[in-house]
Formats: structure tokens, C-alpha cells, sequence
């Protein structure tokens, strides 16, 4: 099997320090430009001394000044810039648009429908190519083909054949929609990046620079690395309070899994087993609050529905994807018997949390505020001034010069994140002036007809080809604007509507060809990509389930009008098909000849009990998940029972033989 190779470019994005190759006084002024950055973000929290819409211009403005100067449009081989003096010049005229646009929005906003200017449309072409451009710099040529696609589609859509054939709009037209209207560069969904996505970015900038990353490796060290198969354990705990602070399933794979795999690999695991666990470990990050990738405030968008809210269904769901983890893992261990690291050579619980229990504070506060339905932004803001005073009376305290850092970094991530943003707000632009949004939802109600069931499975399949390649915030709003219609209209919830779509763009950061984040962890193990690739969806199966089950039982989104016994039946229901799914892909680590035969009817069980609520299908699928479940424990103690009796047993013969 080939293995997995990854270049520079894939992850640098996420996890260098955004600076590139730059050099001199050419790497100041980078650096200057992603403090003040940060710095603006922070001052204007409620969009305080300017408008709604002057801050989205500012913030458009930032990100592609940022990646212009760190990361050019182009570069030369053998590490050499091209066009650094063409960079500085574009990196002009983005600032020169932009102060334009900051000044006359709402008079061009006003007047929108008339016919407009030339040199308005030449600034909205300028921008759109430039921001291609940066995009493919960010996260290669993916996402700028979506792009470049929906834009040929308005275009020439009168060309299109079947039920794509629509009436074709000019480029006047579709270039002044997408420059200083409420839609395009500086839409709503571009507003979510400038306000709540940029500010948890810098939260978790922060809390990485005070040295939190290295102490929660330590702490799930102390307290997991001993248990069997411990090591891919403390890789779970590791990747899971990572997440927590990165909301970036890549950055999350490349920094935990630099020391995660090594030490699976080490402990006996296999190379694609260890690389799926830090795979789908780290791709968790990106549905775990308080960051959640961005995904979550354009939901907030899109939707209406409270920040608090949507976090709360998020966390029942990073609940189960990580226990069924630690499930799959205890299995292989106990199938490979492995055992747990040696105490004597982990940390001690108690001083392991003891030595940095402030670092918990940003976070705590940060949740409570959240989910007590404070403005998430102005939450963000305190969430990031709490972590300096955390930590002020430590050793861990941080000095000017890692605040500055905390700041560059934070803009860094911010921005490349930002990019993709914009260009999200583009396409969704494009599909609502198009209609094509509809028209996708309406065929796919065609192709579904009346089953609900074959509606989510056409949805996911849906979700999963629109995320090959592209970023998961990406996939997750054209999902949003083309495929959870369909769901709605059909009788699902919003937000169960919107979750599935989550959660079908993010299982394409594992599904093959693509699989951006098992290329890196791939790569890290020396593994081959489409065997680690399986070994990821097996271990994600949660992620495969728990979409449905939101969707048939919406009581699990633990928003609306149900009561707790409702709410606890759901929990129950999901958490049984959950363990009977993990059960059934990864087995029991006996050795029995009916395990395979037990497996399948457990996999069955677990289907039937995936659906609506129904009586006899629920009694047949309990049935069906229970009894195997209870041979099978049954044959693990007995085979335990045999190998702890067998020294004695072999000591006793040897005695009566001497």
C-alpha cells in the first residue's frame, strides 16, 4: 500500500507561525499587521466606535492584507518569494478598496438595482480574484473550483441542461451583488468570522501560548496512560482537550499526533490504527465547544437558534464520539493484549492536576457565559483577558512578549480561517441569487419520495461529496443553504437538520480520496492512506449514527419542548446503538467462533434501533443487541477465568511430574 504524502502547504494553514519565508523588515511588518489585527477585533467586541458592516469591511480588509504579505499569491521553488514588491502592491490596493467601501457602503447599498459604475464592478472583480487566490495559498484548489463552478453556473446557467436550466445573470449583475451589498464579501455569514469565529480563535491562541496544550497532555497522561491499551487512551484525552481550545481537526492531528502515535505505536498498535485514532480524535475538535471549528456561529446565523442551544446538543454528541472511542480502543488492546503503560513511569495524578488546575478557569468561564446565553463574542473577549490573569501568580505567567505572540498567532488562524469564510459567503450568495439551493432540496424530496430514511441517506451521502476536499465550515454552509431544506420539509428540526449536515461535511476529513486530516496522521505513522482511512470511519461510527438518531429523535438535541422523560429515553436509545455499532464493527477481542455471527445480529439490533420509536421493532432490536452482547461477555470472563487459572494449572502439573 502507497503510503500518504503530505506537503508543506497542507497544513501550514493551521498550525505554522503564519510568517512563511518572509524575512527582515518585510517579517515586522507582518507581524505588525497581525497584532493590530487582533488587537482591532478586540476593541471593536459589540462593534463598538464603527458599524456592522464597517467591521466586516475592516476584518475582509485584515485577512487578505495578512495572507498577502505572509503568504503571497505565489511562490518561487527552493524557498525563494516571487513578487514580494507585487504582494505589497495587491496588499495597497485591498487597503485602498477597502477604505472605499468602508466609506461608501450604505450610499452604494442604497442604490442597489440601479445600473453601477464601472470601476465598482472592476473593485468587485479585483477582490473576488484576489481572494481565489489567497484561498488556494490556504487550502489548495478545492474550494476556488467550488467557487469558480458556482459563479460559471450563474453565469451561463441558461446553458445548463434539466432542471439546472435557469436564466443566466449577467457579470454587472452578479459582480455588484457580491461587492457592498448584505450579501458576498461582506454578507452575514462573512460577519460570523469578524466577530464570534475570530474572537474563540484568539481564545484558544492564548491558552496554547500560556502552555495549556502541554499541561492537559499531562494530565490525560496521569490519569489514563496506565489503563489498558493506555496509550491510545491518553491519545483520545489529549486530542479531546485539544479540541477543546483549537477547534481545528488539522492543527489538532499535527501537533498531538506528533507525540500520540509514536507512543501507540510503541505500546503495539497498529500504524493505521493509530493513525484512525488520532484522525477521527482530532476531527472531534471540530464539534466540541466552546470553538467548534466556526461551524457553530454560522449556524447561529443561519438559523436563529442561540449559540447555547446548538453547544448543548454539540456536547452530548463530543461525549459519545469520544466514549465510543475509548470503547474501539479497549477492544484492540484487549484483542492485541496490551496492557497499560507502567505507573511507575507516568505522572502522579493529584501533582499532575494540581501543577496547572488554573488553566481550567479560561475554560470554565468561558462555558458558563456561553450557556448562560451571554453574547458569545463579548464572552470570547473575557474569556481571552482571563487567561493572563489565570495564570499571573504562577510560573506559568505570561510576559508582554507571549501575549504578543498569543495575538500574532490568533490572527494568523484567524485569518486563514477568515479566507475561507468569505469565499463561503460567495458561494452561499451565488446559490440564494441562483435559486439553485431550492431547486437541489426539491429533487432530492423527488428522489426520496415519501421515506424519511432514504432522505438522510441521499443527505449524507450529499454532505460527504460536497466536503471532498473542502473545508468542513465550507462544506457545512452550502449543505446548509442546499441539502437541510430538503430535511425540513420533510418534518426534520432545524437544528437536527443543520447538525446532520455538520456532521456529514466533517466525516469527509476522513472519507477517501481526500481525507485531509488522516493525510497527516497518516503520514506521521508511516501508514498507508486507505487502510487508515477505514480504520477511521470504523472508530467514527458515532459520527455515522448519531446524525440519524438527531433527526428521528430530535429529543437528543435537548432543544424544545420535551420533557425529561422524553429527553432520557433518547439519551438511553442512543446510547445503547452507539456501543451495540462499535460492538459490531470492532467485536469483542474474544476469541469464539460465533463472534462474527454475534456481531452481525448486534449490527442489526442496532439498526432497528436507530429508527422512529415503534414497539416491536424496538423489543426485536434490544433482543437482538442483548443477547449476543451477553454470550459474548459471558465467553470473555471464561476465557479471563482460563488465563489466570493457567499458570497455576501449568505449575501444579509441573510438580507432579517431578
Amino acid at each position: 500500500m502507497k503510503r500518504a504524502t503530505l506537503s508543506d502547504d497542507d497544513t501550514s494553514a493551521f498550525v505554522d507561525d503564519g510568517l512563511g519565508k518572509t524575512e527582515g523588515w518585510q517579517r515586522h511588518l507582518v507581524r505588525g499587521v497581525a497584532i493590530a489585527m487582533s488587537l482591532f477585533q478586540l476593541v471593536t467586541v459589540d462593534y463598538r466606535f464603527m458599524t456592522q458592516h464597517g467591521k466586516y469591511i475592516v476584518h475582509v480588509a485584515f485577512v487578505m492584507v495578512l495572507l498577502l504579505l505572509s503568504r503571497g499569491i505565489w511562490w518561487k521553488q527552493h524557498g525563494k518569494r516571487a513578487g514580494s514588491k507585487l504582494d505589497l502592491a495587491l496588499a495597497v490596493v485591498v487597503t485602498g478598496i477597502s477604505v472605499y467601501a468602508f466609506v461608501n457602503f450604505y450610499s452604494v447599498f442604497a442604490s442597489a438595482g440601479a445600473e453601477q459604475p464601472t470601476y465598482l464592478l472592476v473593485m468587485s472583480a479585483v477582490m473576488l480574484v484576489l481572494a481565489l487566490a489567497l484561498s488556494v495559498r490556504v487550502v489548495g484548489w478545492a474550494m476556488a473550483i467550488v467557487v469558480i463552478v458556482a459563479i460559471l453556473y450563474a453565469r451561463f446557467s441558461d446553458y445548463a441542461p434539466g432542471f439546472l436550466q435557469q436564466r443566466g445573470i449577467s457579470w454587472d449583475r452578479l459582480l455588484e451583488r457580491l461587492f457592498l451589498t448584505s450579501e458576498g464579501f461582506y454578507g452575514s455569514i462573512t460577519g460570523v468570522s469578524a466577530t464570534f469565529v475570530f474572537m474563540f480563535v484568539l481564545f484558544g491562541a492564548f491558552l496554547i501560548e500560556s502552555g495549556a496544550t502541554g499541561y492537559y497532555s499531562r494530565l490525560a497522561m496521569a490519569f489514563f496512560g496506565a489503563l489498558r491499551g493506555g496509550a491510545a487512551k491518553v491519545a483520545i484525552a489529549s486530542s479531546a482537550l485539544f479540541a477543546m481550545i483549537s477547534g481545528s481537526a488539522i492543527a489538532n492531528a499535527a501537533s498531538t499526533g506528533q507525540f500520540t502515535i509514536p507512543m501507540m505505536r510503541k505500546a503495539g498498535y497498529r500504524r493505521e490504527f493509530s493513525a484512525g485514532v488520532e484522525s477521527v480524535s482530532s476531527m472531534g475538535g471540530e464539534v466540541t465547544p466552546p470553538v467548534m471549528a466556526g461551524s457553530v456561529f454560522i449556524m447561529v446565523a443561519l438559523t436563529g437558534i442561540g449559540y447555547s442551544d446548538i453547544a448543548l446538543a454539540a456536547v452530548l454528541v463530543s461525549i459519545a464520539l469520544y466514549a465510543t472511542m475509548f470503547l474501539s480502543v479497549d477492544v484492540e488492546a484487549k484483542r492485541r493484549k496490551l496492557v497499560g503503560m507502567p505507573r511507575e513511569e507516568l505522572p502522579r495524578r493529584r501533582e499532575s492536576f494540581g501543577d496547572g488546575w488554573y488553566y481550567f478557569v479560561p475554560l470554565v468561564l468561558l462555558l458558563v457565559l456561553v450557556l448562560s446565553d451571554y453574547p458569545p463574542e463579548r464572552a470570547a473577549l473575557f474569556g481571552v483577558l482571563s487567561v493572563p490573569i489565570s495564570v499571573a501568580l504562577t510560573k506559568n505567567r505570561m510576559s508582554v512578549r507571549s501575549m504578543l505572540r498569543a495575538l500574532e498567532k490568533g490572527a494568523y488562524m484567524g485569518a486563514a480561517i477568515g479566507s475561507m469564510v468569505i469565499l463561503a459567503s460567495v458561494v452561499t450568495a451565488v446559490i440564494n441569487y441562483t435559486g439553485i439551493g431550492l431547486i437541489f432540496a426539491n429533487n432530492l424530496l423527488d428522489l426520496a419520495g415519501d421515506s424519511l430514511t432514504l432522505l438522510l441517506i441521499l443527505s449524507f451521502l450529499a454532505c460527504v461529496l460536497l466536503g471532498l476536499g473542502l473545508p468542513a465550515t465550507t462544506c457545512y454552509v452550502i449543505g446548509a443553504v442546499m441539502v437541510a431544506p430538503a430535511m425540513i420539509q420533510m418534518g426534520s428540526s432545524v437544528l437536527a437538520a443543520h447538525l446532520f449536515v455538520l456532521y456529514g461535511a466533517m466525516f469527509s476529513q476522513i472519507s477517501p480520496p481526500v481525507a485531509t486530516t488522516v493525510v497527516v496522521t497518516s503520514e506521521i505513522a508511516g501508514a498507508g492512506l486507505w487502510r487508515s482511512c477505514w480504520e477511521a470511519i470504523r472508530l467514527a461510527i458515532s459520527k455515522i449514527v448519531l446524525p440519524f438518531m438527531l433527526v428521528y429523535h430530535p429529543a437528543l438535541t435537548l432543544y424544545g419542548d420535551f420533557t425529561f422523560d422524553e429527553v432520557a429515553l433518547a439519551v438511553a436509545r442512543s446510547g445503547i446503538v452507539v456501543i451495540a455499532a462499535v460492538f459490531a464493527l470492532q467485536g469483542f477481542g474474544n476469541e469464539t467462533r460465533l463472534e462474527w455471527v454475534n456481531r452481525i445480529l448486534i449490527g442489526a439490533g442496532a439498526v432497528a434501533l436507530m429508527g422512529p420509536g415503534d414497539d416491536i421493532r424496538d423489543l426485536a432490536g434490544l433482543i437482538l443487541v442483548a443477547v449476543p452482547t451477553v454470550i459474548e461477555v459471558v465467553a470473555s470472563r471464561r476465557q479471563a477465568r482460563t488465563r489466570r487459572l493457567s499458570p497455576a494449572t501449568a505449575a501444579t502439573t509441573t510438580t507432579e511430574g517431578s
